[in-house]
């Protein structure tokens, strides 16, 4: 067994996806010798989410907009202090500041990639040249990085598209854990003011790249078919006004539920019939992880990672992005056989356990870790 000491950087803004990978991961990791450290860039509510968790945390906090240079000289301090053994980033700005230090204190760097961060990069910024730039500034630091864990094989085969050698990525797949909870079904909808309509619901923040609009549009055409029909849409984001505007311009805000955060998300995917992501690009979502553990049937956009996890036909539908008609038909299609879809959920659910657990990536993860070090004491003779 190892007794390492890993730091594990994430920033604030990672709550959510990220942060519901990195937590178990740290916890399930400690079991198998690694004692763990997270470092989150930002303050803010995620230090406390951790905290809750009994997790090890130190917040940085930016001094200077943009890069800063003081985040290094803070990270190399506390990473000495407790004698990190090795660097596992998890964002774009982890990436960076955890690669520069791996490369000046000479210890490796671990990066997960849990998404496509040049395609990311160019839909945060309006500009393209601008998140072209830095996704190619990513790629080209990614090849200081001792190793790279892509989250599915999609995102290892863009990695390399982009000149990362093969040897260097291993992709190991998001894993969650599993758990039954007794949620009180009827006063959750009750809560919600939700009767006996069926509830489609739709999980993650609120940003161009999650297409809300797709799901709002198909929303818009089941309305109009006999099927009563609730469609809640969970998380924040810089465009819920946005998109709560655009579905009462739709004619449909009385069906469609705008939940915000949620940290209750056990109780929101129990009143569900149906789970979908109308994506236009993804790694390998969380959300839909956590759906199919939750025996649901699934329509998804057929993009990224999602189709190494949805068996079309089997456990749910996969549609092409940005076909409104074809969603509403994958989701009523499903609605209206109801035996069909709770066959598909309980299918879903056993690849779930076969596939996607916390156990099964964490020791894939500790797997990768043992390389690194053991590669790392034979440089060292």
């Amino acid at each position: 067994m190892y007794e390492y000491k890993v730091v594990h950087v994430i920033r604030n803004k990672d709550r959510g996806g990220i942060s519901s990978i990195v937590f178990p991961l740290i916890k399930a990791l400690e079991l198998r010798g690694y004692n763990s450290l997270l470092i989150i860039l930002g303050k803010g509510i995620l230090s406390e989410d951790a905290i809750n968790k009994k997790i090890k945390v130190e917040v940085i906090e930016k001094k200077i907009k943009g890069f800063d240079p003081f985040i290094i000289k803070d990270m190399i301090r506390i990473i000495r202090k407790e004698k990190i053994a090795m660097i596992h980033t998890h964002s774009i700005g982890s990436n960076l500041y955890g690669r520069l230090v791996g490369t000046i204190l000479n210890i490796p760097v671990i990066t997960t990639v849990h998404a496509d961060t040049t395609s990311t990069l160019k839909n945060v910024f309006k500009m393209n040249l601008i998140g072209s730039v830095l996704g190619w500034l990513d790629t080209l630091m990614a090849k200081s990085s001792d190793k790279i864990i892509a989250v599915s094989d999609s995102l290892r085969d863009k990695l390399i598209e982009r000149g990362i050698r093969k040897e260097k990525i291993t992709v190991i797949s998001n894993g969650i854990e599993l758990e039954e909870k007794e949620i009180d079904v009827i006063s959750v909808k009750k809560r919600l003011g939700i009767g006996n309509e069926k509830v489609v619901g739709i999980v993650g923040r609120l940003t161009s790249v999650k297409n809300h609009a797709l799901f709002l549009k198909s929303a818009k055409v089941i309305s109009e078919r006999v099927i009563k029909v609730k469609f809640l849409v969970v998380g924040d984001g810089p465009l819920k006004s946005n998109m709560e505007r655009f579905a009462e311009e739709l004619g449909i805000k009385k069906d469609v539920i705008f939940t915000g955060w949620n940290n209750e998300m056990d109780q929101l995917y129990k009143i569900m019939d149906l789970f979908v992501l109308s994506s236009h690009m993804e790694g390998m979502p969380v959300t839909l992880l956590e759906a199919m553990a939750n025996n649901l049937p699934v329509v998804a956009t057929k993009v990224g990672g999602i189709p190494e996890v949805v068996e079309d036909g089997k456990t749910g539908l996969l549609v092409q992005t940005d076909d409104p008609e074809a969603f509403a038909n994958a989701i009523y299609s499903i609605l209206n056989n109801p035996s069909k879809g709770r066959e598909m959920g309980l299918m879903g659910k056993d690849r779930i356990k076969e596939r996607f657990t916390i156990d099964i990536m964490t020791d894939k993860v500790a797997g990768v870790y043992k390389e690194v070090f053991e590669k790392q004491v034979e440089v060292r003779r």
